[in-house]
Order: structure tokens, then sequence, then C-alpha cells
């Protein structure tokens, strides 16, 4: 018995034996054709799909923005937090009884969601990447309040790429913030993206 009688009818490995183009194909052989086929496909789908859906980016940067210039401030002042030194809040009295407990419980929950988001927003900053400056960017220009300019300065970048790499970690932000709050806006099926 020789190498080749070995291998199932049908699939011819490297062998000088020719297989008889007459005989019907082994169960094993279109296995092996059906799960390449599968592969195939599966591969295929990925690449065309994609794992997440289109982003509009253009939308999810105004909306990060729009967040920091607007929401996040709000958020700070209603936090009632030391932002110097953010950590977890504790809390020793929760409201009295009476009428005023619903009122109370509501500002405490506003309060500690309050606390929340801008214990994540610092978080989501300070584990960003900083291979294109993108901490740098978010953390002088939306919790330091600085000026672009002053910004640009920071990071060591002209307009140009300085513009280019804002937009990318306001992208990157959306997507470390999700679990806290959604900014990101997803593109209809079919719609075409705009370069």
């Amino acid at each position: 018995m020789n190498g080749s009688d070995r291998m199932p009818k049908g699939i011819n490995i490297g062998t000088t034996r020719q297989v008889n183009r007459q005989q019907k194909s082994h169960p094993q052989s279109e296995q092996l054709i059906n799960w390449f086929q599968q592969i195939n496909y599966i591969t295929m789908g990925a690449v065309s799909m994609g794992l997440f859906p289109e982003l509009d980016e253009n939308q999810t940067i105004k909306n990060v923005k729009y967040y920091f210039e607007h929401d996040f401030p709000r958020l700070k002042a209603r936090s009632h937090m030391n932002i110097a030194s953010i950590q977890s809040p504790s809390f020793d009295t929760v409201g009295s009884a009476g009428n005023a407990i619903n009122t109370q419980e509501n500002k405490i929950m506003n309060q500690l969601r309050a606390q929340e988001l801008v214990v994540a927003t610092y978080k989501a900053i300070k584990n960003c990447p900083d291979d294109y400056k993108y901490k740098t960017i978010l953390k002088y220009r939306y919790l330091y309040g600085q000026s672009n300019t002053k910004t640009m300065e920071v990071a060591g970048y002209a307009s140009t790429r300085y513009n280019e790499c804002k937009n990318a970690a306001c992208l990157y932000f959306a997507e470390a913030f999700a679990d806290y709050y959604t900014m990101q806006v997803f593109k209809k099926s079919g719609e075409a993206a705009m370069i």
C-alpha cells in the first residue's frame, strides 16, 4: 500500500496517480469543497458587510463637540464634584421623610448620574491613545478649556493636521463613551459614503 492509496479517492495531492474522471466524486471531497465555499462566503460577507454599521463621521464629530461645549459644563456644575481630584461619590445622608422624598431622591439621582458622566468623560479621555495626540488634544481643548490655537501649540501640529487629529480624537471618544451616552450617528443601510 503506497501513500497515495491512503488518500480519499477523488483528491489528488501531489501524487502521480491519476483520478478516473468518470468516477463519481467522493463524499469527503464534496465536504471539503463545500467547506471551502462556506469559508469563502463567510469571509466575503465579513469584508462587504463589516463588523459595525457605517458611522456618519461628520454628525458624530458635531455631537461630541456639542457635548463638550454645552452638556459637559452643565454636568460638571450638577455633579458638585471637585474636578481637581475626581473620585467616587459618597453620601452620608439620603433625604428626609415626608413629601420631599421624591424631590430629594430625584436631585440625588440626577447628581449621581452627572457624577457618573463626568468621571466617565475623564476616564475615556485618559484611556485615549496618544499616538496622534488624541489624549492631549481632548484634554487641553475640552477639559482645560484651552483655545484651538493654544491646543495646537501644545500638540505641536499645524492647523490642518491638528483639525484632522481633533476630529479623529472626537470619533475615538464617541466610541469609548458609547456605554454611557450615545453620540454616534450611523448611516442608514444603502446610504453612500461621502468622501
